[in-house]
């Protein structure tokens, strides 16, 4: 059985301490649905979304100004900034300068030379790297 590495690498900042807890909320809803899922008999493993999409599903379903006031406070732009959430310790191969299970917004580095982001001045001020290394 192989595994598989990679570098994540986000421009942004962590999600404000009292905006997380929509995320926690999101988070606990996503795992208690998928769940539910699993009971079913024609449940599908490769088919379930990725941790992060469930989670932003249910924001958007549940907390529909999530993002809005996210942007509004960070700064960022609709359709370029993102929630990036840094993955599980057990996931990493090493110690990395981002923290595991963190969320992050942001711009997501996996663009080419040509496809700078549109960023307001303010985001790219208040903003830093984030990087890690996972395995999966």
């Amino acid at each position: 059985m192989a595994t598989d590495y990679f570098v994540s690498a986000v421009f942004g900042l962590p999600v404000p301490e009292d905006l997380l807890e929509a995320i926690t909320e999101a988070a606990l809803t996503a795992a208690d649905e998928r769940a539910d899922r699993e009971l079913d008999d024609d449940f599908d493993e490769d088919a379930e979304p990725a941790y992060e999409d469930r989670v932003e599903a249910v924001l958007e379903r549940d907390f529909p100004d999530f993002h809005k006031t996210l942007r509004e406070r960070l700064h960022g732009t609709e359709g370029v900034t993102e929630l990036h959430w840094t993955g599980e310790e057990d996931d990493r191969p090493g110690r990395c300068e981002t923290g595991a299970g963190e969320w992050l917004y942001g711009v997501g580095m996996f663009l080419f030379g040509h496809q700078q982001p549109d960023l307001t001045p303010e985001f790219r001020k208040l903003s830093e790297w984030h990087t890690w290394v996972g395995c999966g």
